[in-house]
């Protein structure tokens, strides 16, 4: 489905076709809302990415099309991750001026940076794997970013949006209980999918005779 097939499902199933309640501005912007929690619950659109370190700099720049962090990587070898608060506490007790230059054991961040620690002292490669941000949607001609199997999904998600603007409480919640569920059997049949087998004859004692 495009947009203009999203809105148009959801106006209809609303029942707000000519547009009265629902502009067709709020649904875009419902859309944009659920293909990033679609793809933050099931873990959708993962991506590697690479950088090179600096020797002597500790702070790095996460990448702008990053949506929600996995795991990283320091020569292929797992950092920890540490609140801001808890790199503060261990930070200031062990080396308050973060002066200390060896190989990376954690790694905090601070807004669209990460700090490692301690700073790294060669040149060598971080590997980030993270959940893309889903490309925005801003025109009824325009693709969604998702796989076709969670458009459903998006209206939905766009429905219950709506629901709770015009205050229908239980409405709202049916659709965020066929939301969750929905996501859920998805999510099941991604991590577990269908495994193929080929029938096998079973010989019967009766048979022999």
């Amino acid at each position: 489905m495009i947009v203009s097939d999203i809105i148009g499902r959801v106006q209809r199933q609303f029942g707000d076709e000519s547009s009265v309640q629902l502009e067709d501005t709020d649904i875009i912007r419902w859309i944009n809302d659920g293909q990033k929690d679609i793809v933050v619950q099931n873990d959708l659109m993962q991506t590697t990415g690479t950088l090179p370190t600096v020797p002597g700099t500790n702070e790095y720049t996460f990448p702008t099309d990053m949506l929600s962090m996995h795991a990283m990587y320091y020569s292929n070898e797992r950092l920890k991750y540490m609140s801001r608060q808890e790199y503060d506490e261990y930070v200031n007790v062990s080396d308050p001026d973060e002066i200390s230059s060896d190989k990376p054991m954690f790694y905090t961040k601070w807004g669209n940076k990460f700090i490692l620690y301690p700073k790294p002292n060669v040149v060598e490669t971080i590997k980030l794997l993270y959940l893309k941000r889903p490309a925005e949607v801003d025109d009824p001609s325009d693709s969604l970013d998702l796989p076709v199997e969670y458009h459903p999904r998006i209206v939905e998600f766009c429905l219950r949006q709506a629901y709770e603007m015009d205050e229908d409480w239980d409405a709202s919640a049916v659709k965020a209980t066929q939301f969750d569920a929905g996501l859920s059997i998805l999510k099941e049949k991604e991590q577990n999918p269908v495994q193929q087998y080929y029938p096998t004859v079973t010989v019967l004692p009766d048979d022999q005779w």
